[in-house]
C-alpha cells in the first residue's frame, strides 16, 4: 500500500491564517482506508480520522504526516509542511493631530511591511476605496477605522484618533478705565486659556509679545478709552486671526470752558454804577446731556448743577467738571479764571482846542464807546462843535456801564483879518482866515480890484501878496471864503487891504 499527498495548497496566503490543505490518497491493501493526520512524532490531530479520500483543511502552519490504515496494512506518508508564502504583515501607525481648534489639517503616517507585493490602504468611512499613499493628509477631529491589505487580500485593521487642542479663550478683568479723550491709564489683565503653550499677545496690531513657556496670563497698561482688540497666538500658530473683545469704555471729551459776563448795574440819575459777574461753563458738543454732569469750585464737593456761578469774589478761579464715566477736568485746560475788580466809570470833559471838547473817561471796562448829544463816535473822544450850547456827553464801557457830562461851550466863529504887511518882519506878513481848524475843507479865492483871480488856497495856507512871483502894489483885494463843510457850508465875501 502507497500513500500519496496533494499539497498544492499546502501554502497559507495570510500569516497566522489556519486555511493550509492536505489531501492524502492510499493505493493498494485491501482498500476502506481510515486516514489519520498526525504531526511528525506520530501523534494524531483532530479529527483523528477520514475515509477516503482524506482531505484536512484549516491547518496552520506546521508539519504534517497522514497515516493511512487499510485493515490489513499500517502506511504513514512522507512528511508535508504548511508554510506561508510571505512575512507576515507588519504595520506601524502614527496619528498626528490637528494643529488649531476645528482645522482639518489632522495626518496618518502608515509604515507598512511584510505581506505580498503592493500593499494599499483604505480608511473610514470609505473602507471600500483602497490607495497606495502611505500618508493620509487633511483629517478632521475624530476616531478612524485604517485597513492595510496586500495583494493576496491579507490585511490588518487598526482603530485610531485624531485629536484638536482645546479652543484659545482667555478670562479678562479690567484693572483701570481711560475716561477722558487723551488720558492714557486703561489698563487690564487676560489668562489664557486653551491651545498650545507657548503664547504670543498682541494688541490691536500684529506686533506679538512672547510669553515665557508656563506663563498664561498678561496685563495690558497705558491704554487710551475705548474697546480694544486682543490677538493671542498659541504654540501651533493657532488663533491670531481670532482676536477677542475688550469693552474698556468709551473716553469723553469734556474740554470745559469758563465763559465770564459782566453786567452794569446802572444808577443814570447819580453816574453811579456797579458791576456783578456770571460764569458759565460750557462743555465739547459731544456732550449731550449736560445735566448729568457736576460741578466742584474752587475745589469744593461735586454737585450737580447748571455751571452758572453769579457774583463771584474777585481774583482766581476755577471750576471742575465731572462725568458720571469718572471723568474730571478744570476748566480751561487748569488755567485759573480772572474775576476782575471794576471801579466805577467816571467822565470829564474838559477843552481842547479851537471848538473842540475832549471828553476823559475813567474806571469802568476799556474799550469805550462815546456819544454826543446821542449820536455815537466809536471810540472817538474830541469833538468839534460849530455852535455855542450845552453838549452831552455819553461814555459806555465794555460791561454796558454809562456816564453822562453835561456843559455849554462857546463856539468861535471864523475870523478874517482886515489887513496884512508882506515886508518880512514876521508879524501879519501872510494873508487867510483864521479859527478854521475844524474847517478841514475850506478854500478861499483872492480877487483884485479889477475881479482878476490871482490866488486860490486851503486851510492853514497864506498869501504872500504876490501874483505870478510879482508884488503887487498896496490896495484893497477882495476874497470869498468856502467852509466846505457838510455841517457849515457857509461862504464869507468881503474885502481887506495890503500894505507895504
Amino acid at each position: 500500500m502507497t500513500v500519496n499527498l496533494d499539497t498544492r495548497n499546502a501554502i497559507i496566503n495570510c500569516a497566522g491564517d489556519d486555511t493550509g490543505v492536505i489531501i492524502a490518497m492510499a493505493e493498494g491493501g485491501l482498500g476502506s482506508y481510515v486516514y489519520t493526520l498526525q504531526d511528525t512524532s506520530g501523534n494524531p490531530i483532530t479529527p483523528v480520522s477520514q475515509t477516503s479520500p482524506g482531505v484536512f483543511t484549516n491547518l496552520p502552519v506546521g508539519n504534517y504526516q497522514v497515516q493511512v490504515d487499510s485493515g490489513d496494512c499500517l502506511e504513514t506518508s512522507a512528511t508535508a509542511p504548511i508554510t506561508n508564502a510571505a512575512s507576515p504583515l507588519d504595520v506601524t501607525i502614527n496619528p498626528i493631530d490637528v494643529t488649531c481648534n476645528g482645522e482639518n489639517d489632522g495626518m496618518l503616517e502608515i509604515n507598512a511591511s511584510g505581506g505580498s507585493g503592493t500593499i494599499k490602504y483604505a480608511i473610514s468611512p470609505q473602507l471600500d476605496q483602497f490607495f497606495d499613499a502611505d500618508t493620509v493628509e487633511n483629517l478632521a477631529p475624530g476616531n478612524y477605522d485604517i485597513v492595510v491589505q496586500d495583494e493576496l487580500g491579507c490585511y490588518v485593521t487598526y482603530n485610531f484618533d485624531i485629536d484638536q487642542p482645546a479652543p484659545i479663550g482667555f478670562t479678562y478683568t479690567i484693572i483701570s478705565e481711560a475716561p477722558c479723550d487723551g488720558d492714557s491709564t486703561g489698563s487690564f489683565t487676560i489668562e489664557i486659556l486653551g491651545g498650545e503653550p507657548p503664547y504670543s499677545v498682541s494688541l490691536d496690531d500684529v506686533t506679538y509679545t512672547p510669553l515665557p513657556v508656563g506663563v498664561t496670563t498678561f496685563t495690558f497698561s497705558g491704554l487710551e478709552g475705548g474697546e480694544k482688540m486682543v490677538y493671542v497666538l498659541d504654540g501651533g500658530n493657532c488663533g491670531g486671526d481670532s482676536p477677542f473683545s475688550i469693552p474698556l469704555q468709551e473716553p469723553i471729551i469734556l474740554d470745559p470752558l469758563a465763559n465770564i459776563d459782566y453786567e452794569c448795574i446802572n444808577d443814570t440819575t447819580n453816574n453811579t454804577n456797579t458791576v456783578t459777574n456770571r460764569v458759565t461753563v460750557t462743555v465739547d458738543s459731544s456732550i449731550t446731556d449736560t445735566s448729568v454732569l457736576e460741578y466742584s469750585l474752587d475745589g469744593g464737593a461735586f454737585a450737580i448743577g447748571t455751571g452758572i456761578y453769579e457774583n463771584l469774589s474777585p481774583g482766581p478761579h476755577s471750576i471742575e467738571v465731572r462725568h458720571p464715566n469718572g471723568c474730571v477736568k478744570i476748566t480751561d485746560n487748569g488755567i485759573p479764571f480772572i474775576i476782575e475788580t471794576f471801579q466805577s466809570l467816571a467822565l470829564v470833559l474838559e477843552d481842547g482846542g479851537l471848538n473842540e471838547i475832549v471828553a476823559i473817561a475813567a474806571g469802568g471796562a476799556k474799550p469805550y464807546e462815546f456819544r454826543l448829544n446821542g449820536q455815537s463816535y466809536g471810540n472817538e473822544s474830541t469833538f468839534l462843535i460849530f455852535a455855542s450850547g450845552d453838549y452831552t456827553v455819553t461814555v459806555i464801557d465794555a460791561n454796558g456801564c454809562e456816564v453822562s457830562a453835561t456843559r455849554f461851550f462857546e463856539y468861535i466863529d471864523v475870523c478874517i483879518p482886515n489887513y496884512f504887511t508882506p515886508n518880512g518882519d514876521g508879524n501879519l506878513d501872510g494873508w487867510g482866515p483864521g479859527c478854521a481848524n475844524q474847517y478841514r475843507n475850506l478854500t478861499f479865492d483872492i480877487f483884485d480890484r479889477y475881479g482878476r483871480k490871482i490866488a486860490t488856497l486851503n486851510i492853514g495856507e497864506k498869501w504872500d501878496g504876490k501874483y505870478r512871483g510879482v508884488e503887487l502894489p498896496s490896495g484893497d483885494y477882495w476874497y470869498v471864503v468856502k467852509l466846505n463843510e457838510p455841517r457849515d457850508n457857509r461862504e464869507y465875501v468881503g474885502h481887506f487891504t495890503l500894505y507895504r
